[in-house]
């Protein structure tokens, strides 16, 4: 099992640290914090992947100019 930093994590999903962070500290993506570090597998990002592209999305009217995922 790889595992990888947030710099790998940013590349994978063209998203910024600060994404990244964001989704580690709510839980969308498994991780492991030693110290000041992230850890985390290549298989949690890829699980994180199909996750989000499973899930219902719905626009929010041109707010942020994003799609979300849909809370049911």
């Amino acid at each position: 099992q790889e595992i990888i930093g947030i710099q790998d994590v940013c590349e994978m999903l063209h998203i910024g640290k600060n994404s990244v962070y964001k989704l580690l500290s709510t839980g969308r993506l498994r991780g492991i914090r030693i110290g000041a570090n992230w850890r985390i597998s290549r298989q949690a990002v890829e699980d994180f992947v199909l996750y989000e592209q499973t899930q219902p999305q719905e626009y929010d009217g041109g707010r942020s100019h994003k799609w979300r995922r849909k809370t049911v």
